[in-house]
């Protein structure tokens, strides 16, 4: 009697339909029975009855109709909420940004070759920098922040590399070389820990310095990739005697001692080890060695990890990417221990990516429009 009212649906179709349920309630990470194909009460039915269960704030358990059959669909919350609570335009490209203890906001716009500050309400305090060599100014724009003190550190690539130091009223200070800096961040201890990339073999160290020294490498990464830019990476040191590696380009995250012991190894099992990339035309160069020739002729096809941060009790935020030509425009977040046991996962608003987490819990991210980016704050509220 009911064979009028059942048509079939791929398993892509009920998929996309329980992605629309899980939007309407907040969760993420529906399950779903991954059968061939399913035949299921017709869909005009189904989102009638999604709505119905959607308004009914009591239930938290959802449920989809397969072949008039009820089956309950396993659903884990999202770890994290975020409220909007700032907004500040006008930015070209935002590389990077730290806060201060007193909630100043620096902001490195890698276009615009500029440094600026802004007081916690979001009004601009002084902007500083330009395209140069002088000191003050960029060669490629800066790169990464870090506050250690009283003072702000900014990477750019100047010749082999360069830490420009400013006062925390943007006042140039001094600068020193360090060898091709990738990231760099302060530890609680307020040691400074950067990436640094040996440009003769390509290997790649985790680099500290000390005010008034030169910056020397503490140790080399363990087990680094074939391709130079597979050993791209995020290095997070805020947690004590802790050192953590994100690598972009593939699903790896490592966590070292400050001695360089390995103490853990993990990736995100729902994502891909990398993308499949593809090989380039590289002019040889007779002072190049073959192995150097083939690691820097292969691009990946995509990242992994597009940004990674950490909050004040340890936990990882890593922001997937995907395809190079995939690129979603809401990406997901998820949430990981440093032992690394999954929290759940969480999507940032459209046209947005995580760039940090300040000591008061507060999240800010870079919102690309037509016109500009814009920097956004927000409230983060844990989920129990």
């Amino acid at each position: 009697m009911y064979s009028n009212l059942f048509k079939s649906f791929s398993f892509g179709q009920i998929v996309e339909v329980v992605a629309q349920f899980r939007q309407r309630i907040g969760f993420d990470h529906l399950t779903v029975i991954p059968l061939p194909k399913l035949s299921v009460v017709g869909i005009r039915m189904m989102h009638s009855y999604f709505r119905a269960l959607s308004s009914n704030l009591f239930l938290i358990v959802p449920w989809v109709v397969l072949y008039g059959i009820i089956v309950p669909i396993s659903v884990s919350a999202q770890p994290v909420i975020l409220q909007e609570i700032l907004s500040i335009d006008g930015f070209h490209t935002i590389s990077d940004l730290t806060v201060g203890n007193d909630s100043s906001i620096y902001v490195a716009d890698h276009r615009n070759s500029s440094l600026s500050k802004f007081d916690s309400s979001g009004r601009l305090v002084r902007k500083v920098g330009g395209q140069g060599v002088a000191p003050g100014e960029f060669v490629s724009g800066p790169r990464h922040l870090a506050l250690m003190d009283s003072m702000l550190i900014v990477s750019d690539h100047k010749g082999t590399g360069t830490l420009q130091f400013f006062d925390l009223n943007l006042n140039f200070k001094v600068s020193t070389q360090v060898s091709a800096p990738l990231d760099m961040d302060v530890a609680s201890d307020e040691r400074l820990y950067l990436g640094t990339t040996d440009l003769a073999t390509l290997d790649r160290y985790v680099t500290i310095y000390t005010p008034n020294e030169v910056p020397k490498r503490l140790f080399g990464l363990s087990d680094i990739h074939r391709y130079n830019l597979e050993n791209q990476f995020i290095l997070l040191a805020r947690y004590p005697e802790r050192i953590v590696i994100v690598f972009q380009a593939v699903n790896r995250i490592d966590i070292y001692d400050p001695s360089g012991h390995l103490l853990n190894r993990f990736s995100i099992e729902s994502l891909p080890l990398r993308y499949r990339g593809r090989r380039i035309d590289t002019i040889k160069r007779q002072q190049l060695p073959d192995d150097i020739v083939e690691s820097i002729s292969y691009v990946p096809g995509g990242l992994i990890f597009t940004s990674a941060v950490m909050d004040h009790e340890g936990n990882l935020f890593l922001e997937h990417g995907g395809k190079i030509e995939e690129m979603p425009a809401s990406r997901s977040v998820y949430m990981i221990t440093l032992e690394g046991k999954e929290e759940g996962m969480f999507q940032m608003p459209r046209g947005t990516s995580l760039k940090y987490i300040d000591e008061t819990g507060h999240a800010y991210a870079a919102k690309t429009t037509k016109e500009s980016t814009v920097l956004k704050k927000y409230k983060i509220e844990y989920q129990q």
